[in-house]
């Protein structure tokens, strides 16, 4: 076909395509149009899709696979249009018509262009259906990719986290064939928080990653073996795109479970360094070191079983096992791993090995794992003889001559040899006196020869030290062979520094006696200025950095050593000026390191200081030092270190000290709100210093912030913790890792509760003033506007305070207090904001203050009336109360006044109160003594009353009888910290974050509060009745993942009319009858407006193109249940020409709401008696190919200059002129 030449790029018009589809006849031509329609950019294929679709019409059976693939061509280009997706998907149909296996597709194609969540929600089920096409080879599985496609670019996470769940379910065979597309998702979409903050959200995370595991095996083993190691490799290069920290912990976690071939060779491990060398980013440590395990775990399983890459296997697990050894335990005690490490291997020719390449050891497990392997083959014995063998030659040579034997090859043979030795899983103390003689003497004269490389600091302080130890050979030689060296004039600085550390690190394995004899020598090397920082000329000042740094080292490691040997020349100066001068060259110190040092010498002499200033001094100081660490990975230790220092007996006691300390302690809690460990600490230092040193009142407000801290969680630390939760499930958690969000959290709150009851025990004005500072803050908080919504920042922290109240109120003395609290807690309760977490606390707080005295007792007992009069509701909390005094009473005869009180209740109006009533008299009744319960049938008659089978209130009533709260409370043999800061905050709808778990408690609980609750019925006990927070809705949506309804599904048979939902007949004037056609509207809120108007103006039938429609929640809310009055039939877009046709051939006229160059203005149009009104789609109108099956289009005159009116006011304004004209006169 010739194509006009003059028509290029932008130039083409709408009209041009028109003109070359209708001049297209022959195959030839139509293939020609194809390629060129191919060939289009967006703006162009935008004018072109009109006439495509009636290509598509006039297209031979032959040309459409060809159109087919333009389409899907089309459907998954990323920078397509929504408008261009339409018009494609307006072909397919034209090219699929009367093919009913994709009615569901073209259902889920268009719901997902709809950004209205909870209106593309029924229909997502639909994938399923669409899935099991392609699993009966009905539809081809690259469809379905375009529907992930819209899924995954839609606007809503839900929406996404769907498709994502969805996509790792696909069998497969389907997925190996598609790799490409499978990890660009991945790699797309789970390198955020937000998709595993959302799987958390729904419950979800574990099972996702284990079905991802599924997944990634399942196509490793559909490959052939031959492509096996190639898709191994691509999981490998996946995961080195992704730079979330968490989300490399959530891949490598479900990648470690995957059990792959062996595929692997040892041109395989750079890709895995090059992973590792990415994770090394991540900064929580634990979960750094969980990651790299969990890849190095996936990558050994797929390694093939040879002895070249088992040898290399150590530089890979040396990345986590210098941080934390017990994961090489771990990683050696797997069976993949014992499979890999349990190769045969001879000793000799292993030794070989390990001489013949010269290893790292620094960097390379080989040493650790040869002794694994020798384990596992039985080779233990043998290997250790050899090495001993190995080591003598060498170290008699050596012996014999100094400076043959001395050379660099010799030097790292008998390194090698060492370092294996020294890992040995057998004792050496079977090794030869004369060996560990030579051992020792070759030890020393590298000592002597060392030139302080970083190599020689290794080998020094990790593998001979080290080994002399396990010899059990004494270490004095090598402490005089330092300080002899470091004493000689002209030591090179490198050489001092290593020999310095030494002697610091062999020190505290000396005598008493040796101590004795080597402490002059050193403080004669220290000189008289031992505190001073050291300093040294430089010559070179090309490596002038390193010389400041080795200066620093050395002069830390000379503080160092000055502190462990106490050293009289420098102790038994005037402590005042010692500590001064200490601070003074804090002020100078180059590291950290060295700073940390000045400030432990102070720690030391702080209590003996006389002179204020020099106190004051310090204290600004220490805080100077940890101000300046605020950016860097020493803020913590530095922050420790000066909080311990200013916590001192002698320093807390100066009280201008003291003031100083609380105004940084405010400033610390401010920065706890970003840096959450810094609570932690202030908490821990806190606590260890109110053991010996009770603390003032003035502390009370620091004290209350400690106890109730805590911000919202943010998305990101919910996944964190989620991520630490499956690290610890197979760690042993010690309660000491900073970087787990919640735990620190609930750490830092529970050590405020304990510093609040340790010093309100013995300083009853400290609980006073807590105690009103409480009063104060909640009152605050309830002014908030957002203390009703639950889970909210006021309700949080709300819940927090009632608990310490509740901890605390034991311990004020003071009856003006005692007062302030019972009227608050009464005002909280009787608060219809109040959320059951806070309510349950001050019900309890209020009978515990009952009994203190008969007069308390009788308030409590009195406020009824007040509660009834506030808000009837609340007399349900004063019922609550009644039955925890009545656990009190040590007398059953007790229990009728209890009884007498509560029985008029059972018949209140208030529901709440009424089933409350009822369930506190069962309970009651029950505890009756038998002689008394003759007295009592009618409430037996009431209790017993079993007339009602079902309904709430039974339900209700049997709830609260088996109730943890309401039916097994006890008010004291239940004041535990596990009730108080476990139970009753999990059991009232509180996330895991508020509640404080239960070995918390028993680790760091040092109140005399129990940790513990032993009550196992108490403890098995339901909560279904105070679990839910009002106004806080789960964030997680639900979506039916269990199919569409049945009723929604019973009928795809290709009828036109496909269901009719009639549920009540109309009185017809068989002269008039108008049909309203809304196949086209998509927008259920939309179609539920059109409902009810149809509903109301007497429409005969509406037709609509899906059931599901009516069961959305939009279309609900707008319909106003109109749809159970109103005749509905289902008829689907595609099949709407033959419906008209059907309808023309009953008589009807067909009228369209349009705007064409022949339509007839609405206020001029009569209406024929039988009218079938179509209404077109919300953006695009009534399409080109139903308008040759109209009689007539009509449209809305127009007077303002907005392009169009919403369709259903469009409808609305044809059916009331319809009716006015037809019906109503």
């Amino acid at each position: 076909m010739e194509y006009d030449s003059e028509v290029t790029g932008t130039n083409y018009s709408r009209d041009y395509f028109v003109e070359l589809v209708d001049r297209a006849q022959t195959e030839d031509e139509i293939v020609d149009l194809i390629t060129l329609f191919g060939t289009l950019n967006g703006n162009e294929l935008e004018l072109a899709l009109p006439s495509l679709y009636s290509l598509a019409e006039k297209s031979s059976e032959a040309m459409k696979s060809r159109m087919m693939d333009l389409i899907h061509f089309t459907l998954t280009d990323e920078n397509s249009s929504r408008s261009i997706r339409k018009g494609a998907i307006s072909c397919l149909k034209a090219l699929t018509q009367g093919k009913t296996v994709w009615y569901d597709y073209f259902l889920l194609a268009q719901g997902l262009e709809e950004p209205q969540f909870h209106i593309l929600v029924p229909i997502l089920p639909r994938l399923d259906c669409v899935m099991q096409l392609v699993y009966s080879n009905l539809l081809d599985f690259k469809w379905v990719k375009v529907l992930f496609i819209r899924a995954f670019a839609h606007s809503n996470g839900w929406i996404r986290l769907w498709a994502l769940e969805k996509l790792v379910a696909v069998e497969s065979s389907f997925m190996a064939s598609d790799q490409d597309f499978l990890f660009s998702i991945l790699q797309k979409h789970l390198d955020s928080n937000d998709l595993f903050w959302r799987l958390l959200e729904r419950q979800k995370l574990k099972s996702f990653l284990e079905s991802l595991t599924h997944l990634l095996e399942g196509i490793h083993f559909a490959l052939a073996d031959a492509s096996r190691g190639n898709f191994v490799r691509k999981v490998i290069r996946s995961a080195c795109q992704l730079s979330s920290p968490s989300s490399m912990f959530f891949i490598s976690k479900s990648l470690e479970k995957v059990n792959p071939s062996r595929c692997l060779t040892m041109k395989d491990f750079p890709s895995v360094i090059t992973l590792l060398k990415k994770t090394q980013y991540i900064q929580h440590i634990t979960m750094r070191l969980a990651t790299i395990f969990n890849y190095i775990v996936f990558f050994s399983k797929a390694l093939e079983l040879n002895d070249e890459a088992v040898n290399e296997v150590g530089v890979l697990t040396a990345s986590f096992s210098r941080e934390d050894p017990s994961l090489l335990d771990t990683f050696v005690s797997m069976e993949t791993s014992r499979e890999l490490l349990s190769q045969q291997f001879e000793p000799h020719d292993m030794i070989k090995v390990a001489l013949l390449r010269r290893r790292d050891f620094q960097k390379d497990d080989f040493a650790a794992l040869l002794w694994v392997r020798a384990r596992l083959c039985d080779h233990e014995d043998q290997l250790q003889k050899l090495i001993e063998l190995e080591l003598a030659d060498r170290l008699m040579a050596v012996e014999d001559g100094v400076d043959m034997a001395l050379s660099s090859a010799m030097v790292e043979d008998v390194d090698t040899l060492l370092n294996v030795l020294c890992t040995s899983t057998k004792g050496l103390a079977s090794v030869d006196i004369g060996l560990a003689h030579l051992i020792h003497g070759y030890i020393l004269l590298r000592c002597a020869v060392t030139t302080g490389t970083e190599a020689d600091c290794y080998i020094i302080d990790t593998v001979y030290i080290k080994l002399l130890d396990r010899l059990k050979y004494p270490l004095k030689s090598i402490a005089d062979l330092s300080v002899t060296l470091i004493s000689e004039k002209g030591i090179p600085l490198s050489r001092e520094t290593l020999l310095v550390k030494l002697l610091n690190d062999v020190y505290d394995n000396l005598t008493k006696d040796d101590k004795d004899e080597l402490n002059p020598k050193i403080s004669r090397y220290l000189g008289t200025e031992a505190l001073a920082p050291v300093r040294r000329t430089v010559t070179d000042f090309s490596h002038a950095k390193d010389i400041s740094k080795l200066t620093s080292t050395l002069h830390e490691h000379r503080l160092k050593l000055i502190i462990k040997c106490h050293l009289p020349s420098v102790f038994q100066r005037n402590v005042n000026e010692l500590v001064k001068e200490c601070v003074d060259w804090l002020e100078c110190a180059s590291t950290y390191s060295v700073a940390d040092c000045y400030l432990n010498i102070v720690d030391m002499l702080v209590e003996k200081v006389s002179c204020n200033q020099t106190v004051l001094g310090v204290v600004t100081a220490a805080f100077s030092v940890m101000n300046e660490e605020r950016k860097s990975q020493h803020f913590l230790p530095a922050l420790r270190r000066t909080l311990s220092l200013c916590f001192k007996k002698s320093m807390m006691a100066q009280p201008d000290v003291t003031q100083l300390v609380l105004g940084k302690c405010s400033q610390l809690l401010e920065l706890a709100h970003l840096n959450t460990p810094v609570a932690l600490l202030l908490s821990q230092c806190l606590l260890d210093s109110c053991m010996t040193n009770p603390l003032s009142e003035e502390w009370a407000i620091v004290v209350f912030a400690l106890a109730v801290f805590g911000p919202i969680p943010k998305k990101e630390h919910r996944v964190l913790n989620a991520a630490y939760e499956m690290i610890y499930e197979k760690r042993v958690n010690d309660f000491n890792d900073i970087h787990r969000p919640f735990e620190v959290l609930q750490r830092t709150r529970l050590n405020g509760i304990c510093i609040a009851l340790r010093i309100s025990k013995s300083n009853p004005n400290f609980a006073k003033h807590l105690v009103e500072h409480i009063i104060s803050e909640t009152n605050s908080l309830n002014l908030s506007s957002s203390r009703s919504f639950g889970l909210s920042l006021a309700h949080r922290q709300n819940t927090r305070a009632a608990a310490l109240l509740l901890l605390i109120s034991n311990y004020v003395q003071d009856e003006d207090a005692i007062d302030e609290v019972f009227s608050n807690c009464v005002d909280w309760t009787v608060d219809p904001c109040q959320q059951f977490s806070i309510k349950l606390l001050l019900e309890w707080v209020l009978v515990r203050l009952a009994t203190r005295s008969l007069e308390l007792k009788q308030r409590v007992v009195d406020l009824e009336r007040s509660f009834a009069n506030k808000r009837i509701g609340s007399v349900s909390s004063w019922i609550n109360m009644m039955v925890l005094m009545s656990r009190l009473e040590t007398e059953k005869a007790s229990l009728s006044f209890y009884i007498e009180l509560i029985l008029p209740w059972t018949t209140a109006q208030n529901f709440a109160v009424r089933c409350t009533a009822i369930a506190a008299l069962r309970l009651l009744y029950n505890m009756v003594a038998c002689e008394e319960l003759d007295r009592w049938n009618l409430v037996r008659r009431v209790v017993e009353f079993d007339s009602e089978p079902s309904g709430n209130s039974r339900r209700i009533v049997e709830n609260l009888v088996s109730d943890f709260y309401f039916a097994h409370l006890h008010p004291t043999k239940h004041f535990d910290m596990q009730t108080i800061l476990t139970e009753i905050p999990s059991r009232t709808g509180m996330p895991s974050e508020e509640t404080i778990g239960v070995d918390l408690l028993r680790k760091f609980n040092s109140s005399e509060v129990p940790s513990c609750n032993e009550d196992s019925q108490f403890l098995s006990a339901q909560s279904l009745v105070y679990s839910a927070l009002s106004k806080s809705n789960r964030c997680a949506p639900d979506i039916n993942e269990d199919g569409l309804e049945d009723e929604l599904l019973d009928n795809k048979s290709s009828s036109l009319v496909q269901r009719k939902l009639i549920t009540k007949e109309r009185i017809l004037n068989s002269d008039c009858s108008i049909v309203v056609v809304a196949s086209l509207v998509d927008k259920p809120n939309n179609l539920g407006g059109l409902c009810r108007t149809c509903e109301i103006f007497g429409v005969d039938q509406l037709v609509i193109a899906d059931p599901i429609f009516v069961s959305d929640v939009g279309f609900k809310a707008l319909s106003m249940s109109s749809e159970k009055k109103q005749k509905i039939e289902f008829v689907r877009p595609e099949q709407l020409m033959g419906y008209l046709e059907e309808m023309r051939q009953k008589g009807y006229t067909v009228i369209a709401a349009e705007q064409t160059t022949d339509s007839a203005f609405l206020h001029k149009f009569n209406f024929p008696k039988k009218t079938v009104l179509v209404l077109g789609d919300e953006k695009e109108g009534v399409p080109v190919n139903l308008l040759r099956c109209v009689d007539q289009t009509v449209e809305i005159q127009q007077l303002g200059q907005t392009r169009s009116l919403n369709v259903h006011v469009s409808a609305a304004l044809f059916i009331a002129r319809y009716a006015e004209q037809n019906l109503l006169g």
